[in-house]
C-alpha cells in the first residue's frame, strides 16, 4: 500500500479490510478537520446490528453525528477513488451542521428536547446490548425506548435515539420520559390503520391493481396495516390512546396485534 497526502491510497482491490478501510478513513479526514477530535464508534442498532461509523467533535462540543462506513466501504470495492470517498465523507459531515431549523440546544436541553421526544417499540431479547445503554420501558414482550424526532431534514427520517447518558446530562427518569413520549408520538406522528391492499397497491405502484386474496367473502379485508404518517417507527402506534378502540369500532369486534417491524404492526380481526 502506498500512501499520498492523506487522501489518496493505493492498495490492489480486494485486498483492504473493512477495519483498514475505516481507519485510513479516519486518518483522511483527522487531516480535513485538524482542530475536531475523530474517532471511530461502533453502534448498536435495532436486533443486534453494529455499525461502524466516523465522529467528528468539535471543540467545546459534546453532540457530535455518527457517519457510517458500511456504504462507504462498499463503494470503494465496487471501484469508487478513495480520495473521492473521503471527499464525500467530508462533505456530508459539513451538511449535518447546517439542518434548516437545527439548534444544538434542541438535544442538550431537555426543556427544548421534550416537544420533540418520541418512542418506538423493539424486539427485547434481540437487544439487550442496545438496552443497557439507552432508557427503556417494558411492555409485554417488546421494549419502549425513546428518540428526538427532528423534522427539519427534508424528505429524510433524522433522528436521535436517547441514551443513558444523555438521560443523565437531562436529569430525568425513564419513566417521565415515557409520560412526555407518549403524549408527543400521537401529536407529531399522526397513526393511521388500512386494509393491506393499499399498501401492497402503493407498493407496487399501481393504483389499478387489484388484490382480492386477502378479503373475506363479503369483501371485508383480513389483513390491516398500523403505521405512523412518517411510515417509520410506525409499530408504536398501538400505543396511542384511541386508536386500538376507534380500530376495534370500525370492524365491529376483537383483533390481533402482529407487530411485523419496527416501522408496522399488522392488525387481523377476530371473528
Amino acid at each position: 500500500m502506498q500512501k499520498k497526502d492523506n487522501t489518496n491510497y493505493i492498495m490492489a482491490k480486494g485486498t483492504m479490510t473493512f477495519e483498514t478501510f475505516t481507519d485510513l478513513v479516519r486518518d483522511a479526514l483527522e487531516e480535513h478537520f485538524k482542530d475536531c477530535t475523530v474517532e471511530v464508534k461502533k453502534t448498536n442498532k435495532n436486533n443486534g446490528v453494529v455499525l461502524h461509523g466516523i465522529r467528528i467533535t468539535e471543540p467545546g462540543s459534546s453532540v457530535s453525528p455518527c457517519i457510517y462506513l458500511e456504504e462507504a466501504y462498499k463503494d470503494y470495492q465496487e471501484g469508487r477513488d478513495f480520495g473521492e470517498i473521503v471527499m464525500r465523507l467530508a462533505d456530508n459531515y459539513r451538511q449535518s451542521g447546517r439542518l434548516p431549523g437545527f439548534d444544538i440546544r434542541d438535544i442538550q436541553e431537555y426543556e427544548r428536547a421534550k416537544e420533540k421526544l418520541c418512542l418506538k417499540v423493539i424486539n427485547t431479547d434481540l437487544n439487550r446490548k442496545l438496552l443497557s445503554d439507552v432508557p427503556h420501558v417494558p411492555f409485554c414482550d417488546l421494549s419502549v425506548v425513546f428518540y428526538i424526532f427532528l423534522d427539519q431534514v427534508p424528505g429524510q427520517n433524522a433522528s436521535v435515539l436517547v441514551s443513558n447518558r444523555l438521560m443523565d446530562v437531562w436529569g430525568v427518569d425513564a419513566d417521565t420520559l415515557y409520560e412526555q413520549a407518549v403524549y408527543n408520538t400521537p401529536r407529531l406522528l399522526q397513526g393511521t390503520v388500512v386494509p393491506i391492499q393499499s399498501v401492497l397497491k402503493e407498493f407496487f405502484n399501481d393504483g389499478d391493481r387489484e388484490i382480492d386474496d386477502l378479503r373475506t367473502d363479503t369483501g371485508v379485508s383480513m389483513l390491516y396495516v398500523a403505521t405512523n404518517a412518517k411510515k417509520a417507527n410506525g409499530a408504536a402506534v398501538f400505543l396511542y390512546d384511541t386508536l386500538l378502540s376507534d380500530f376495534a369500532g370500525r370492524i365491529g369486534g376483537d383483533f390481533y396485534i402482529i407487530p411485523s417491524s419496527i416501522h408496522a404492526s399488522a392488525f387481523t380481526p377476530y371473528w
